[in-house]
């Protein structure tokens, strides 16, 4: 004769597959969920992405660059303020040799999360819910342009460099 089961046994025998069927689900919805995410964002930066201060996110890589054109056109006729024994001179950024790199910031922003590695593109997600990821709003400066506004500084003052 042949011992009964036990009740716990036997709801246990019952839960695991069930266990089983739902986290599969969820692992399927998770997947389907993200390859819909990439499919939406194939030719634009992903959400919650800042150039400088510039919100991005959602924009096609075109967008991105005519809007990061006009922060950095703007950015360019800004002005600074050196002062030298009671002389002030306000150049330009442009003026300076300062230019900002547009296409290779929006390059940078567009980037974000399109790493080959799965793990890599996996944590991108969780900090995009976490919070905005910001790139830097690249800058070159054109060291003859800076040369010659030197230039004109040091004949103002009198002074060789």
């Amino acid at each position: 004769m042949r011992a009964a089961t036990p009740a716990w046994q036997l709801r246990l025998a019952r839960l695991v597959p069930r266990l089983l069927l739902v986290a599969a689900i969820l692992l399927l919805g998770l997947a389907v969920a993200f390859f819909v995410f990439r499919v939406a964002y194939a030719d634009k930066v992903y959400p919650a992405v800042v150039v400088g201060d510039v919100a991005v996110g959602g924009m096609t890589v075109d967008q991105a660059a005519a809007t990061v054109q006009q922060r950095a056109e703007a950015l360019e006729q800004g002005t600074i303020t050196f002062t030298l024994g009671g002389q002030t001179w306000t150049p330009t950024l442009a003026e300076i040799g300062a230019e900002v790199d547009v296409d290779g910031s929006v390059d940078a922003a567009y980037a974000l999360g399109r790493s080959d590695n799965a793990v890599e593109r996996l944590g991108f997600a969780n900090k995009l819910l976490r919070s905005d990821q910001h790139v830097p709003l690249r800058m070159t400066v054109d060291p003859e342009a800076l040369d010659r506004w030197f230039d004109s500084v040091d004949a103002d003052i009198n002074r060789r460099a």
